[in-house]
């Protein structure tokens, strides 16, 4: 975690690496705020049968009032199924080490989050827990930056697209103003598609995306829109400049 002239922000990269003999409790609460290392004074000290520790750290719990934020990093946790947090970097996967490194970056509080292609090495399941972790730790205090080719992993959770192609930038535009201008729908391959701003074969026919000329809702398609904004680039840049 890093702090940009009083702003806290946390970088979830890539790829991990941890030093091997360094555990996931470490990992976690490595760049944790004052609440997060009083919590983590409250974990070790109900581990160390140290009746006086236990007290002390019970107390400091009270008075930073942060039993909680306990309860939200337990739930953090427990979601992302991490139980053993005395396991060693060396003994986790790929994948579990991106479950680390995601609860240690939500645990920081950050306002500011910045992920690179954060659902590569999930499984379905994570990717799900992914996802669902994201949407309960948006506010209005907090800004999550995706950059991702696995669109479809987080179409769901976005508010807000940017599409740059190089040093250029194609599509600059909220998920709402998207769909009031542009109609994602499906089509079989019988059904004429005249009008259409782009269209893709798909398992049904076509995916197609039209003006939205009647107000209608759809469901934004964002890797339909990705290649339709790439493929089509003067047509979609002229929609929305």
């Amino acid at each position: 975690i890093k702090f940009l002239k009083d702003i806290s922000v946390a970088f979830l990269e890539q790829e991990q690496h941890y030093p091997e003999d360094k555990t996931i409790f470490q990992i976690v609460f490595e760049n944790s705020g004052e609440k997060s290392r009083i919590i983590k004074e409250y974990e070790e000290a109900t581990l160390s049968n140290d009746k006086k520790r236990l007290e002390k750290a019970i107390a400091a719990m009270d008075a930073a009032d942060a039993w909680n934020y306990e309860q939200q990093i337990s739930e953090i946790l427990s979601t992302l199924r991490i139980r053993d947090m005395h396991r060693s970097a060396g003994s986790l996967s790929g994948g579990e080490k991106k479950r680390v490194a995601l609860a240690a970056v939500l645990i920081s509080h950050p306002e500011l989050i910045v992920m690179d292609e954060p659902t590569n090495g999930l499984d379905i399941p994570s990717k799900s827990e992914f996802r669902r972790l994201i949407a309960s730790n948006m506010t209005d205090d907090k800004t999550i930056i995706i950059s991702t080719h696995q669109v479809r992993d987080i179409d769901s959770l976005l508010d807000h697209i940017v599409i740059i192609d190089g040093s250029q930038v194609l599509l600059n535009a909220s998920s709402d103003e998207i769909c009031s201008r542009l109609l994602f729908t499906e089509q079989p391959i019988s059904e004429p598609t005249d009008g259409a701003l782009f269209v893709q074969p798909s398992i049904a026919g076509n995916s197609v995306i039209l003006p939205n000329e009647f107000d209608e809702d759809s469901r934004l398609n964002l890797e339909l829109l990705f290649n339709g904004v790439l493929a089509e680039r003067e047509r979609f840049m002229e929609l929305f400049k």
